[in-house]
């Protein structure tokens, strides 16, 4: 899919196809056309948003994200807190 870029990105541009397109104004402000770039992880990222969206997943992750701003979890918390099997 489209330009291969550093990083492993790919990017794709529909500069001429831009002009002629009736949807252009709701869709770009660009002169030059429309570009999407596509992170190397993509399906990866999509996945991991998907998995989020699941309330297992946001209930373990209220139990283990700091409670506040500046929360850090110490090792004795920790200790105590992980479901370590013996």
């Amino acid at each position: 899919m489209g330009r291969s870029q550093t990083g492993g990105n790919c990017q794709a541009r529909f500069k001429a196809l831009c002009r002629t397109c009736p949807l252009r104004e709701r869709c770009t402000t660009s002169k030059t056309g429309r570009t999407l770039t596509v992170h190397p992880q993509h399906a990866l990222l999509t996945a991991a948003r998907r998995a989020a969206t699941y309330p297992d997943w946001q209930d373990e992750y209220r139990r283990w994200r700091p409670g506040r701003a500046g929360h850090r979890l110490t090792l004795p918390t920790a200790v105590a807190e992980c479901p370590v099997e013996a």
